[in-house]
């Protein structure tokens, strides 16, 4: 399968999984790298979107159950961490794990 097929097949994965923009996708890759998720402000330095559109965007993928808020002891108040659930992991591997080709390439 090339670059292309594969992208259109993640593509279509997250289609399915209602997930619409990339930054959703891309969101949910950087909160799956820790355990203990990531914290907003960071996220969205990372993705170079405001704050309040990561306050949105994190609201998405909560109600999707697909991340979680978690507050931190040692952070200060004001700093929200999102981590990722079950479900979240779950689609990360399916949008990132590629399919094997069921057909022989072509000679």
């Amino acid at each position: 399968m090339n670059f292309t097929d594969e992208f259109l097949r993640a593509m279509g994965e997250c289609k399915n999984l209602n997930l619409n923009a990339v930054s959703h996708v891309a969101a949910l890759v950087i909160i799956s790298r820790d355990d203990r998720g990531a914290i907003l402000a960071n996220i969205a330095r990372s993705l170079k979107i405001s704050p309040a559109a990561m306050t949105g965007l994190a609201d998405t993928l909560i109600r999707m159950g697909l991340a979680k808020r978690a507050h931190e002891e040692n952070l200060d108040r004001r700093a929200i961490r999102l981590a990722i659930t079950s479900a979240g992991r779950d689609a990360i591997q399916i949008i990132l794990t590629p399919k094997k080709q069921t057909h022989e390439p072509t000679k």
